[in-house]
C-alpha cells in the first residue's frame, strides 16, 4: 500500500521550485532546478554551459502555533508545525586556466556579479512565489541570506525562510 502524499509543506516547497527555476532560467537555464532533501548535495555540473544549480530544501519542522516561528515548548498532537526552508544557487567558481594561473579579475567580477544577481532572483521568487493567490493564506518569515563556501569549486549562496502551516 502506497504511503499518501504530503499536503502540507511539499506542494508549497514545488511551487517554490518551479518559481525559482522560472527566475534563474530568465538568464540561462540551469543544469538542475528543483526540491532537494537535507543530506543531499546539490547537483553542480561543471559540464553544463550555465553551470548553475537551484533547489529548494527543507531543513527542519516543528511545532509553532503560540508565538510562529518560534518553536513551541509544550507542544500538543494539535499543534501548527513550521518549516524551516532553504532557498538556495550554486554556481561554479571561476578556476583560472590548464596551466594553472588563477582566475582574472574580470572572471571573478562576472562571478560576483553572478552571486549577487542569484541572491535577488532567490528573494523575488520567495516573495512573488508565495503571495500567488494559490499560497494567499501562508504565512511565512524571511530570514537571513549567506554565501556559501566556494572551497568544493562551487559557491552561491542561501537565504532562509520559516513558513507555517497551512489549516
Amino acid at each position: 500500500m502506497a504511503l499518501p502524499d504530503d499536503h502540507s509543506i511539499f506542494p508549497v516547497l514545488t511551487e517554490l521550485a518551479a518559481c525559482l527555476c522560472a527566475e534563474l532560467g530568465q538568464e540561462a537555464s540551469p543544469c538542475f532546478c528543483g526540491v532537494i532533501t537535507a543530506g543531499m548535495e546539490v547537483p553542480v555540473d561543471e559540464s553544463c554551459e550555465s553551470c548553475a544549480v537551484g533547489y529548494v530544501r527543507l531543513d527542519s519542522a516543528f511545532p509553532s502555533t503560540v508565538r510562529f516561528p518560534e518553536p513551541d515548548q509544550d507542544a500538543t498532537c494539535r499543534a501548527v508545525m513550521a518549516f524551516a526552508v532553504t532557498v538556495g544557487v550554486q554556481r561554479c567558481v571561476p578556476m583560472g586556466d590548464d596551466m594553472g594561473n588563477p582566475p582574472t579579475s574580470e572572471e571573478l567580477a562576472e562571478y560576483a556579479r553572478q552571486i549577487f544577481a542569484d541572491m535577488a532572483v532567490i528573494r523575488r521568487a520567495i516573495r512573488c512565489c508565495l503571495v500567488d493567490s494559490k499560497f494567499e493564506d501562508i504565512e511565512y518569515v524571511l530570514g537571513s541570506y549567506s554565501q556559501l563556501s566556494a572551497d568544493s569549486g562551487a559557491g552561491g549562496g542561501e537565504w532562509t525562510l520559516t513558513i507555517r502551516e497551512r489549516f
